[in-house]
């Protein structure tokens, strides 16, 4: 049975395509995947130089298979599930879809899309497993790794076919989707698996059995980072274990918010699937969190993506650390670093805001009588005859209660941060003509002493 298709229906075979909120949802996603890729090729680029395995500061050869794997799957996951859901959800593809019959390409884009998905849940676990034996065994875990990779990488691609397999004879169709989305918006689903087989149910399965892996696996990383920071009187050990528990703590957030990502969303398919497509529209960012903070946490912390420095700032081996190391920046670096965000930031602060705004632009606004308890008199200024008929939700009434102290809600920021940086900043101190001595530490470990008068 093929629920809600639309193929072969004259409604949807006539459908003209109009813009909406899903068009720049599905292009959003195309702006920051296009420089993640670029940076996952640099990677890959600067690993594969020959010189990069002689220095002191490279990457363990199987935390580099794994990387590599994950940033392979994680692209073409995004890819599948671009074309799965993003883009039919726009409308564009709908009169095309309506006019031919369901076929095996459609079910082979969603096969794909969970294939790659179970195969991004098993990676997380399995680079945290090789560098949890990096950190107990550090003499025998390249003995060790070696057999856990050669164990494990037939076990990557037969266990998510293994929960896809039962799509195999399915056909894959076009689905109309629910509200909030539009008429027209749909995504290509399946119907006609294995034993009647649903995919919700393995999905969930495979999340919380290898996100429940992953977190253990990460918990005895820490555990085993600060047993070190308690047996070791060297500084530069504390250090190094504190960076590296840092990176480890930097990691494990941005794996975990795919994993609540989609279980949530598969727990609402099946105990409410009519709010599931109002989570649907954020699913793709959720997904998209992993796939674009790995590659840059790692860009931009690793020691091997910068210029040598010098030999005191260099940090420990990466079979003894983590995959992520966290290494302190010279004040040089950190004003290019920020000056380039800057440069990046300051334009998507002012264009990003457009994007849900740019409907208002045809409205006109009117003063509208506010409802209890507000007294007759009392107006809000509203606005009607945007574009597309993009409107706020509906409201019940006592949604006038909360706007009482919503003002005050939203000015706790802007009194706040003010009022703190004023009295807390030492800029601003001044006690009896005295001075603040300020001193900088620079990469090489050389002491410069500025002082700054306070009056």
């Amino acid at each position: 049975k093929m629920e809600e298709s639309i193929h072969g229906l004259p409604e949807y075979q006539n459908f003209q395509y109009t813009f909406t909120f899903s068009t720049p949802l599905a292009v959003i996603p195309l702006i920051y995947m296009t420089p993640t890729v670029a940076i996952m090729l640099k990677i890959f680029k600067s690993c594969r130089a020959p010189s990069h395995w002689n220095t002191a500061h490279s990457m363990n050869h199987h935390i580099y298979a794994i990387i590599m794997l994950y940033f392979l799957f994680n692209t073409l996951f995004f890819l599948s599930d671009f074309l799965r859901f993003s883009l039919p959800a726009t409308g564009l593809l709908t009169a095309w879809c309506a006019s031919i019959q369901p076929n095996h390409f459609f079910k082979l884009i969603f096969f794909c899309t969970f294939y790659f998905n179970y195969c991004i849940l098993i990676l997380p676990f399995l680079l945290c497993l090789i560098r949890l034996v990096i950190l107990f065994y550090p003499r025998d875990h390249p003995m060790i790794c070696s057999k856990i990779m050669i164990i494990s990488l037939p076990i990557l691609f037969l266990i998510p076919f293994l929960c896809t397999a039962f799509m195999i004879p399915a056909l894959g169709y076009c689905r109309q989707m629910g509200p909030p989305l539009q008429y027209g918006a749909t995504y290509i689903y399946y119907s006609g698996g294995w034993f009647g087989w649903r995919n919700s149910y393995i999905h969930l399965v495979m999340s919380v059995v290898m996100c429940t892996l992953t977190i253990i696996c990460s918990v005895l990383m820490v555990f085993k980072l600060r047993q070190s920071v308690f047996n070791n009187s060297s500084a530069r050990t504390k250090q190094q274990s504190q960076r590296a528990e840092t990176s480890l703590s930097i990691t494990m957030i941005s794996f975990i918010i795919p994993f609540i990502n989609n279980t949530i969303l598969t727990i609402v398919y099946l105990t409410v699937p009519s709010c599931v497509y109002y989570l649907m529209i954020f699913r793709p960012f959720g997904n998209d969190c992993e796939t674009v903070m790995m590659p840059w946490i790692l860009y931009f912390t690793h020691p091997m993506f910068r210029k040598k420095r010098n030999r005191s700032n260099n940090i420990v081996h990466e079979e003894y650390t983590t995959a992520f190391s966290i290494e302190r920046t010279s004040p040089t670096l950190m004003f290019q670093i920020n000056s380039t965000l800057l440069a990046i930031s300051v334009p998507v602060t002012l264009i990003y805001p457009i994007c849900f705004t740019f409907f208002l632009i045809p409205a006109v606004g009117y003063c509208r009588q506010l409802g209890g308890p507000y007294p007759f008199g009392s107006v809000s200024i509203y606005y009607s005859g945007g574009a597309f008929g993009i409107l706020y939700l509906q409201v019940p009434a006592y949604t006038y209660y909360m706007m009482i102290i919503r003002p005050f809600g939203n000015d706790c920021e802007t009194v706040i941060v003010p009022w703190i940086f004023y009295l807390t900043h030492p800029v601003f101190k001044n006690r009896d003509g005295s001075v603040i001595s300020v001193t900088v530490i620079n990469s090489s470990s050389h002491r410069g002493r500025s002082v700054m008068p306070t009056n």
